[in-house]
Parts: structure tokens; C-alpha cells; sequence
């Protein structure tokens, strides 16, 4: 199933979506499909989902909202939404992603649903491996700026959500490139990325 081009999305954009899906393993677009997930690239995620308007996000800071997001998996609804705009932080200004972010976010709201379908995180050893990883990551954090400290927020303020994103970002970043853009995702999570890629490889993903 190739994923559903919503109105006002440029061609570009929905392109480099379209591929980065067809690129993913058989495997993982056939986990998609066989839990019944419909990938879908949309403008912007409050005009897909207007009942998100005004909400904060998981793992989001004060003050942030789903205007400033740009994938979402909803899986209640059996979404997984690819945005080509959304706010950003610094300018307070609607604009558009590139293509290859594009192509990054599709790849890592993926890794959501591979951890909805297998249940990645309840592996142990994966679950420890972030613990461990995560808490000397954030001893980093008071010496960083604004933007790199937000990213380590994302990645380890508490369990399961921050672990569920380095989950989804290593799966990104195995199959071609995530969504992270202040820290090495991998070199932050050496052994949770190890663990994670063992149990990726036993599913063929």
C-alpha cells in the first residue's frame, strides 16, 4: 500500500515520501499495511487532526503545541502522518520542510509502529541499555544551548516516551536517516542501538 498524497502537499515533497516508504524493508511496509496503517503526507498535521489544535505533544517543552510537528503516528486512528509544515520553534513561523526531512520523519514515525507491532521496547536488554545511556546523555545537557538541550530532553526525560523516540530514531537512522539535528543519535546510544539493531535483524527489519 503506497501512502495517500493529501491535498495541498507539493510534489516534491510527496515524492521523496512515497520513496523513502517504497525504500523501507518488505517486511516493515508489510507490518504496516497488515496492522492496517494507512501512511498519509498531509499540510499540516492541525488540519488533518484540527481536534490536536492547542495541545501539547509528548516529550514537547512548554509553550510547544502540534503546530510545531511535523509526524505523528496515531494509532487509535491507524495514522501515520507525514506533515510538510509545521511551526518552527525559532522563528514562530509556519514553514515547510525539506525533503529529506520529509523522508527522515516518514522513516522514524515507521519505527513507531515496528515498536507497536513488535514490541521492541519490552526487550530487557534494549530497555536497560537506554537507562544507561540516556542518564549519561543528559549529564550533558546543562552545557548545551537551547536547541541541543531540547533535543536531549526529547531523547531522555523519562521511560517509556523519550525511549520509544530513540527506538523510533535508530530505526530512522538504520534505514537511511532520521529526524534528530542537534546530537549523533548513535553515538549517544552505541549499546541501545546495538541491542535494538539484533533485534530488528531477527525480524528481517
Amino acid at each position: 500500500m503506497t501512502p495517500t498524497i493529501g491535498e495541498g502537499v507539493s510534489e516534491d515533497f510527496s515524492q521523496a515520501v512515497v520513496g523513502a516508504h517504497a525504500a523501507l524493508p518488505a517486511n516493515a511496509r508489510r507490518a504496516l499495511a497488515a496492522a492496517g496503517f494507512e501512511v498519509r503526507t498531509v499540510s499540516r498535521i492541525v488540519e488533518e487532526l484540527p481536534d490536536l489544535a492547542g495541545k501539547r505533544p509528548t516529550g514537547y517543552p512548554d509553550g510547544f503545541d502540534y503546530r510545531h510537528v511535523d509526524g505523528l503516528v496515531v494509532s487509535d486512528r491507524k495514522l501515520l502522518l507525514v506533515a510538510e509544515q509545521c511551526i518552527d520553534p525559532e522563528t514562530g513561523q509556519w514553514g515547510a520542510s525539506s525533503v529529506e526531512r520529509g523522508k527522515g520523519v516518514l522513516r522514524h514515525e515507521t519505527g513507531h509502529v515496528m515498536d507497536i507491532v513488535h514490541e521492541l521496547l519490552n526487550d530487557p536488554d534494549i530497555a536497560e541499555a537506554w537507562r544507561r545511556e540516556a542518564a549519561a546523555l543528559k549529564s550533558w545537557r546543562t552545557a548545551a544551548d537551547v536547541k541541543t538541550a531540547r533535543e536531549i530532553d526529547y531523547f531522555t526525560q523519562k521511560f517509556p516516551d523519550s525511549a520509544l523516540e530513540v527506538v523510533a530514531e535508530l530505526f530512522a537512522i538504520r534505514h537511511g536517516g532520521g529526524t534528530a539535528s542537534q546530537i549523533e543519535v548513535t553515538a549517544a546510544f552505541p549499546d541501545t542501538m546495538a541491542r535494538l539493531n539484533r533485534a530488528l535483524a531477527d525480524k528481517g527489519l
